[in-house]
């Protein structure tokens, strides 16, 4: 004859708990998943992307410089946990924005703080033709040469400053 035990206090109330977890974390599965893509996509927004533009869709055939290990370098952020800096230098149209939005994208997807900023609109790394400076030599004050002599106030004793000396002693 089998003898069948009924279940004690103790493991009634373990048995019930399990179950009131398991459908609290069926219930709140799809709400956590919609906070997460709310957090994603107010990351993406705050990071303030000019276009967006991902690591997946840069043509590594375009840069022969970069290679998947590079992208994935980026894509995993291991460069902001280890506070080293990135450079990226090229000639127009390498990839160097790309890139740089990319890895932005990135790490705002895995919830990282990030700001796309660009350079001011008028400084002198974003303006396609070099400043000119307001001031002329002829506003220059005006200094004497070794040969003219002192009492000669004519515009031909003006010269403009030299450059400062490049030889150490």
């Amino acid at each position: 004859m089998t003898r069948t035990t009924t279940p004690t206090p103790a493991e009634d109330a373990t048995a019930a708990f399990d179950a009131c977890r398991q459908l609290s974390l069926t219930g709140l599965a799809p709400e956590l998943d919609v906070r997460h893509e709310r957090r994603r996509a107010r990351r993406v927004q705050e990071a303030r992307l000019p276009r967006v533009k991902t690591l997946n869709d840069f043509d590594l055939t375009a840069n022969p410089m970069i290679s998947p290990h590079i992208i994935g370098l980026l894509r995993s952020g291991t460069f902001i946990d280890a506070s080293e800096p990135v450079v990226l230098l090229g000639n127009s149209g390498t990839g160097k924005s790309h890139l740089l939005i990319g890895a932005c994208l990135a790490a705002a997807e895995t919830g990282r703080r990030v700001r796309y900023a660009s350079p001011a609109p008028n400084s002198p790394t974003n303006s396609a033709k070099p400043k000119t400076t307001t001031t002329s030599p002829a506003s220059w004050p005006a200094t004497h040469d070794s040969t003219s002599s002192p009492s000669t106030n004519s515009a031909t004793s003006a010269s403009t400053p030299a450059p400062p000396s490049s030889s150490s002693k």
